[in-house]
């Protein structure tokens, strides 16, 4: 009967390793338990059938886990729960109808990123030295693949 909680204790905390290792992401409760398991079949085995008992029971757990690791890699299981999307989109910029000097109107606060709404067209912006807030008038004065650099325009009072 010994052997038999041995073995029933091995084959649980494999099982849990296992489970922890392909389907529940982070250290979570079935690697806690599968830990609790093989320090439980390794103890019965060490105070039950002694020294040599517990390194078989140690070795058998590892040789049965990496047995069933392969058996489950070579399956392709793991490939039918997989995320296996590409995404193959690209963000629409509408930077190549801007140009540097051009001036525009904050829509958001650039603080220091935000958006900006020029020559018709809301792109995203960046403050060049400053927080710039929504509907403030600004210029251009960077372009780069994806938004624009820009800084407050100065007001000229007569």
């Amino acid at each position: 009967m010994d052997i038999v909680i041995i073995v029933v204790l091995a084959v649980i905390a494999v099982l849990l390793f296992l489970l922890e290792v392909f389907f529940l992401p982070g250290i979570t409760i079935a690697g806690f338990g599968g830990l609790l398991f093989a320090v439980g079949a390794v103890y019965e085995a060490y105070f039950m059938k002694g020294t040599t008992a517990a390194v078989f029971t140690l070795l058998g757990m590892g040789l049965l886990f990496v047995i069933c690791f392969i058996i489950f890699l070579k399956s392709g299981t793991w490939k039918k729960i997989a995320l296996n999307t590409d995404i193959n989109s690209k963000v629409e910029t509408n930077v190549s109808k801007i140009n540097i000097g051009d001036t525009g109107k904050t829509s958001t606060r650039l603080g220091p990123m935000g958006h900006v709404v020029i020559n018709g067209v809301t792109v995203e912006a960046k403050a060049e030295d400053e927080i710039i807030d929504a509907g403030e008038e600004i210029i251009v004065t960077e372009l780069h693949a994806n938004n624009v650099t820009v800084r407050k325009k100065e007001v000229t009072s007569i």
